[in-house]
């Protein structure tokens, strides 16, 4: 559980960190088909999804029902990710596709942080 609350930690990280600066950036400049970098910050965050469902695949101490759960939820941030580089490949990207790459992650945080609470509540000291 430690792994993948790692993984989703520093995945988390570089999505609101890079996101709120990128969005920021792009607000400020003319739209121009998408700047490299956040081309760039939307292709670390695809690999990052990835590797945070490679590691919950690989992650033998979460129940079934807990690893469906966060599955679904990561391909759900995956879709939201892709629909937002679909958008910005085409000119058609909205804020709101990145908000929504934002409130999934969101979603996954705060499962891992309930369950996070949960097992440290349980473990006797």
């Amino acid at each position: 559980m430690s792994a993948i609350k790692k993984s989703f930690v520093a995945l988390l990280a570089v999505v609101l960190l890079a996101a709120g600066s990128s969005l920021t950036q792009a607000q400020r400049e003319t739209y121009r088909g998408g700047s490299r970098a956040l081309r760039q910050l939307i292709l670390r965050i695809d690999n990052r999804t990835d590797a945070f469902r490679n590691t919950l695949n690989a992650q033998s101490s979460i129940s079934a029902v807990r690893a469906e759960r966060l599955d679904n939820l990561a391909q759900d941030l995956d879709a939201a990710v892709t629909q937002l580089r679909l958008g910005l490949d085409r000119g058609t990207s909205t804020s709101a596709d990145a908000q929504e790459v934002l409130n999934r992650a969101a979603l996954i945080d705060r499962v891992m942080t309930r369950r996070a609470v949960r097992s440290v509540a349980i473990t006797p000291s």
